[in-house]
């Protein structure tokens, strides 16, 4: 019998109260909370307790309460899959983003910061320098073997100057427990007029309020953090950048059906939850798609909405 392992989330002090963004304590809780949730990777057991989300009223952050320990989730990420986040072609947003790396001049020098396969910067890797860290060094070795200069340590990357002309995070931003820290790290290493280029989850979409704890993009227990316009432009001054770009974009690619499909089951999930229309009119729930929608406990996936942003920062 295999020996399992419970890795449960607990409220570490640093967010009880206070931002992980900017240390401040002026956050307000949304009134709803996210539900538990469970992943089971090989012989471990990750539970996601009941959490709150908070926005910090100071830097414009919104983070989750609840998150691993640094132990739990280095074991989290060593179990998961790294193959589930490889799609067969690039997400909308990666599109953008490499559309805005080939305006950049040629031997320009690029670091994916969270690259995992190197799956992004492979495909511009013949006319620029590309570089590449990540934690997983199965996802790194196959990164080396599509031409991207790896990393093995923060320390060596420090170490590298004379700096890069852009840095990317690609849906890494969410996953960080301390982000301004480590953005602040990253900015040190962009050369004069460089960018900085951010694709994460995006906490201003119209989608997230009827339910923004259960949202899809914090049901995942490595998602800590979504960003807002707010917090781009507090990091901005923080650390004397400039919001170059602000774009938001659906994440993936959805045909008008699926659109559809999703609008309706979100339209018909607000009505029940948030405006309690099946308690004001119970005959309502005669019609089968709302006497389900009346059952729900969290909002249906919706993934055709701008949930995401990219966002490119200029150094001065």
């Amino acid at each position: 019998m295999p020996s399992f392992m419970n890795c449960e989330t607990s409220i570490p002090p640093s967010r009880d109260g206070c931002c992980p963004g900017c240390g401040g304590n002026q956050v307000k809780a949304i009134k709803e909370r996210g539900l538990s949730l469970t992943e089971t990777f090989h012989d471990n057991v990750f539970v996601q307790q009941e959490y709150g989300i908070q926005r910090c009223l100071m830097c414009g952050l919104v983070f989750k309460d609840s998150i691993l320990s640094q132990t739990d989730f280095t074991r989290y990420y060593d179990s998961i899959d790294f193959k589930r986040w490889e799609p067969p072609r690039p997400f909308p947003t990666e599109r953008f983003v490499l559309d805005f790396l080939r305006s950049l001049p040629e031997q320009s020098s690029f670091l994916d910061f969270g690259c995992s396969t190197g799956r992004l910067l492979s495909n511009v890797v013949a006319k620029y320098a590309c570089f590449g860290y990540e934690i997983n060094q199965s996802a790194a070795d196959e990164a080396s073997d599509k031409g991207l200069t790896m990393f093995d340590s923060i320390a060596k990357l420090r170490d590298h100057r004379p700096g890069f002309d852009a840095i990317l995070l690609i849906d890494v931003f969410e996953h960080l427990d301390n982000p301004t820290e480590t953005l602040g790290l990253l900015t040190d290493l962009i050369k004069p007029g460089g960018f900085l280029i951010l694709v994460t989850g995006n906490a201003n979409c119209w989608a997230c309020e009827t339910d923004l704890p259960n949202f899809w993009y914090f049901r995942n227990i490595q998602h800590l953090c979504m960003i807002t316009r707010n917090y781009a432009e507090s990091l901005a001054k923080t650390f004397k950048i400039r919001v170059h770009v602000w774009k938001e974009l659906s994440h993936y690619d959805t045909t008008l059906w699926q659109k559809a499909i999703q609008m309706l089951r979100h339209v018909t999930y607000s009505a029940m939850k948030r405006w309690a229309i099946a308690t004001r009119y119970p005959v309502i729930t005669i019609v089968p798609i709302l006497k389900n929608a009346a059952k729900w406990k969290v909002p249906p996936p919706y993934s055709a909405s701008k949930d995401h942003a990219v966002v490119i920062f200029v150094k001065s």
